[in-house]
């Protein structure tokens, strides 16, 4: 009523305690080898094989109607420009430089089917059905 917060003392309880990893777990509770036969135990240290491990390794592959788009950005472009003396906005030089990059990028991915630069980046649009890193999200 007048605002005063409940004080609860926490009790533990222990009501039984045992090492579930110790060698005597395993031994009488040998079924649970059996259905984790992946799962090794020696000495009560447990080892993981590879196998094992590779079950929980989430692969999420991107859906074919999701286009692939790769957006490449030049970083310290403004530090580019001056050491190579580029006349801003639209240096030549600098146009046919990104272009050649640009023209390059798409022989090397047959897969780009279009490509489009915006300021001192290129963007990269992928057809819809690549194999590219096997579609891979990450």
């Amino acid at each position: 009523d007048c605002g005063n917060p409940i004080k609860r003392t926490r009790e533990a309880i222990t009501v039984s305690n045992f090492d579930l990893i110790g060698p005597e777990f395993w031994e009488n509770h040998q079924y649970i080898l059996g259905e984790a036969s992946d799962y090794l135990c020696l000495g009560g240290k447990e080892k993981y094989g590879y196998e094992y491990v590779k079950k929980f390794d989430n692969i999420h592959r991107l859906p074919y109607s999701n286009w692939t788009i790769v957006r490449i950005s030049a970083c310290q472009f403004d530090q580019f420009s001056l050491i190579h003396s580029f006349d801003k906005p639209n240096d030549e030089t600098a146009l046919r430089l990104m272009n050649a990059c640009a023209s390059l990028m798409m022989e090397q991915f047959p897969d780009i089917i279009f490509g489009y630069g915006f300021d001192n980046e290129y963007s990269f649009v992928f057809q819809e059905k690549t194999e590219l890193y096997q579609r891979d999200e990450r």
